[in-house]
């Protein structure tokens, strides 16, 4: 691939980044892990991934801003679960 296209993708790329939901990568990271605790075997990495997300000030977030009292408990059973065994 020439050094221009290269260039021309990553600045499309750039562009589009920001636009991007972040609260929609922390949500995928809570189905996730429910997917691990219903017996689903992961990678590592993704299992990492999903409980830094999770962990973080926007998964806090995410919790809190649930509008559904049930999904909110169950979010937030999930988020002292990872807590707890991360030490």
């Amino acid at each position: 691939m020439p050094p221009e296209l290269t260039m021309a993708h990553l600045e499309q790329l750039r562009a589009f980044l920001p636009k991007l939901s972040s609260t929609g990568s922390v949500l995928w990271a809570f189905r996730v892990m429910e997917r691990q605790q219903d017996g689903g075997a992961l990678p590592f990495d993704v299992v990492k991934r999903a409980t830094d997300a999770i962990l973080s000030p926007l998964g806090r977030q995410t919790i809190a801003a649930c509008p559904d009292l049930a999904r909110q408990e169950d979010l937030q059973a999930i988020y002292h679960k990872l807590a707890e065994n991360r030490g």
